[in-house]
């Protein structure tokens, strides 16, 4: 019988350890700078970390409305789905009427971020949704209280026209005038829906009707259509769970960097070196002549320009120096597993990410701790063109999963785990994977969810891929949801 063959990790070069000092120094201002960061955020309201907050809001919260025009014709199961979902027409109508006041109330304690047609046009889509409820006293107190200027006085004779008493033959001057005052929208349909009905003019209040139906029946089908393919990967995901359990084992790689193939003092070095070079590359990328509307591209690149440093380190100090490479390090490989054992590990994965996050969701949603609507608003993926919207889509689709994931689980949770354990890694990367992020509650505990899930599937698989297609597809989901709703 022939002797067992030497583990490779035996017979290992030395590698030159990094000096001591230098990591515990970087790590402390990495440190420093991600407390800063996180308190900046807390501090700055959620509206002043916004370019266009009017504009944003405007936009978001008319589509929101405009989802429900048409809601009691849909079918039963429609309708339980989207009150599952978003909450009764009446439940986002107080939401949507709470933001604008939000809105008006952060514009009057800093006036030097309010333009003269941002407060009109915020004042404006308040006072049709309070006239909308049909309450004449609210509709009457929130005249007296929004109508404080000439422009806000044209939309204010609009809608006291259009939701006042008695009727009329023909439009007055000053109530067209409101008409073409308001930007284009939900509240502006209602507008002319009930200015028309009020003036005698059938057509044009049958024109606004059909377009806010039109718009109404679009959100909801390309809500069936996210829903759908959400639903179906996540069923298709507990199928493989399920069978899983009866004799069908998931794939499994074999990525070096979990044996572990170096030192953990050497990966944590490399770690630390490589995140806050990384911070230097995003601080001088922010630095960059551009702006939301016309980004710079190098800008809209950085997290790959931030991982350069990421990779070379990886390569010269922990790969080359054993001779491996990225594929054999991280399992970046199909070989083994294939396409279809891919496809089958990535969808166990989504199943137990996805069904996590929409659990935490839910939850924080009934116990009322949701999270603000404006956290995590693209303002890019929104307003900027084509162009700037497909380098961001290749970023988010790409560069993130790659990079997040080879950092935070590839080398970040390796090297814990070599030192402290697969548990006590897992947790302490998740932690710092949800805390840079600088989400609410409910936000950090979905993001950290997400990163225990991850460094479990990077655990079990031995391999990178299924977390990084999961990410990716998530990311997607997101995608999806600006492109088709508020761009």
């Amino acid at each position: 019988m022939p002797p067992p063959e030497p583990s490779p990790l035996t017979a290992l070069p030395p590698v030159r350890l990094f000096r001591g000092w230098v990591t515990l120094v970087t790590a402390a201002l990495l440190l420093l700078f991600a407390g800063f960061s996180w308190l900046q955020s807390v501090r700055i309201p959620e509206l002043a970390q916004l370019t266009y907050p009017a504009e944003s809001a405007g936009r978001v919260m008319e589509r929101h409305l405009t989802f429900y025009e048409g809601f009691e014709a849909a079918r039963g199961w429609e309708r339980g789905l989207y009150r599952l979902l978003f909450g009764t027409p009446e439940q986002v109508r107080a939401e949507v009427e709470g933001a604008y006041r939000e809105l008006l109330g952060y514009f009057r304690a800093h006036p030097e971020a309010a333009t003269s047609w941002a407060l009109q046009n915020t004042q404006g889509r308040l006072l049709v949704l309070v006239a909308e409820r049909g309450d004449p006293g609210a509709l009457g107190a929130a005249l007296e209280t929004l109508c404080d200027g000439p422009d806000a006085d044209i939309v204010c004779a609009g809608v006291a026209y259009a939701y006042g008493p008695g009727s009329g033959q023909g439009i007055p001057v000053g109530v067209a005038q409101a008409l073409r005052q308001l930007p284009l929208g939900w509240a502006a349909d209602r507008l002319r829906l009930r200015v028309g009905e009020k003036a005698g003019e059938p057509e044009m209040a049958a024109r606004a009707a059909r377009r806010l139906a039109a718009f109404g029946a679009q959100w909801r089908l390309r809500t069936l259509a996210i829903a759908a393919a959400t639903a179906a990967l996540l069923g298709a995901g507990l199928v493989v769970l399920a069978r899983t359990g009866r004799g069908r084992p998931l794939p499994r790689w074999r990525a070096a960097a979990l044996d572990p193939p170096w030192e953990p003092a050497t990966g944590l070095a490399v770690a630390v070196r490589a995140g806050a070079l990384g911070v230097l590359i995003l601080l001088t990328a922010s630095l960059l002549p551009g702006s939301l509307l016309h980004p710079n591209p190098l800008a809209q690149w950085s997290t790959l320009l931030a991982s350069l440093p990421l990779l070379w380190l990886l390569h010269r100090h922990l790969l080359r120096p054993r001779g491996l490479g990225f594929r054999a390090a991280f399992g970046l490989t199909l070989e083994g597993a294939g396409v279809a054992g891919l496809l089958r590990a990535a969808l166990a994965l989504a199943a137990l990410e996805w069904g996590g996050a929409i659990l935490i969701s839910w939850t924080c949603g009934w116990l009322g701790i949701g999270p603000h609507w404006a956290e995590g608003l693209h303002e890019r993926w929104i307003w900027a063109d084509d162009a700037a919207f497909a380098l961001a889509a290749v970023d988010a689709l790409a560069w993130s999963p790659l990079f997040e994931e080879l950092g935070f689980r590839g080398l970040a949770y390796a090297a814990l785990r070599a030192r402290r354990g697969p548990g006590a890694a897992a947790l302490a990367t998740a932690a710092v994977f949800s805390l840079l992020h600088l989400h609410s509650l409910t936000g950090f505990l979905t993001v950290f969810w997400s990163g225990l899930v991850l460094a479990w599937a990077f655990e079990r698989f031995r391999s990178l891929l299924p977390g990084m297609a999961v990410h990716a597809a998530g990311n997607a989901i997101a995608l999806a949801v600006v492109w088709l709703f508020y761009r």
